[in-house]
């Protein structure tokens, strides 16, 4: 599998989105002028909950193309409460979600953040952020710059 030497230890049942020790705060400010050179988003939206309460999931298409390969550490979404980037893996024992570490972004890499895969976890969404609006997403890289876009938000029966 592609993302396998990305996956940290600690695996979680799909649909227990727990919040683990390297939560990212999400609390933070962002700002849509913070760019990365290099990094193209493409299709970002963020899918709430069927629930209230739940966490929801952010999706997008990541296109690198810089010249040297970066490091991907975190994510921020506006309007919750932490975030988590996860990866979905099927083994024997059935499938899991796991928390992804810090992973790397080589040059000419494409990472599509879909369901049922890579995606960001939302935890503790403000239930300001409502479907029809949008919301900003951070990516911060290990070197501390970052990466900001708007992600449309949908409910949990829209298109994902």
């Amino acid at each position: 599998m592609k993302y396998a030497g990305m996956v940290v230890v600690g695996s979680l049942l799909l649909g227990a989105c727990v919040p683990a020790s390297d939560t990212r705060d999400a609390t933070e400010g962002t700002s849509e002028e913070q760019l990365v050179e290099g990094i193209n988003i493409a299709n970002a939206r963020m899918v709430l909950a069927p629930v209230t309460g739940n966490p929801a999931a952010v999706y997008f298409d990541l296109t690198y193309v810089g010249d040297e390969s970066v490091t991907f550490d975190s994510a921020v979404v506006e309007g919750a409460q932490s975030t988590m980037i996860h990866i979905i893996s099927k083994d024997d024992t059935g499938t899991h979600m796991m928390d992804m570490g810090p992973f790397e972004l080589t040059p000419g890499e494409t990472l599509e953040f879909k369901p049922g895969e890579l995606h960001i976890m939302a935890m503790d969404v403000s239930p300001e952020v409502e479907a029809g609006s949008s919301t900003n997403v951070t990516l911060t890289l290990s070197d501390g710059t970052m990466h900001s876009f708007d992600a449309e938000v949908r409910s949990a029966g829209d298109e994902r």
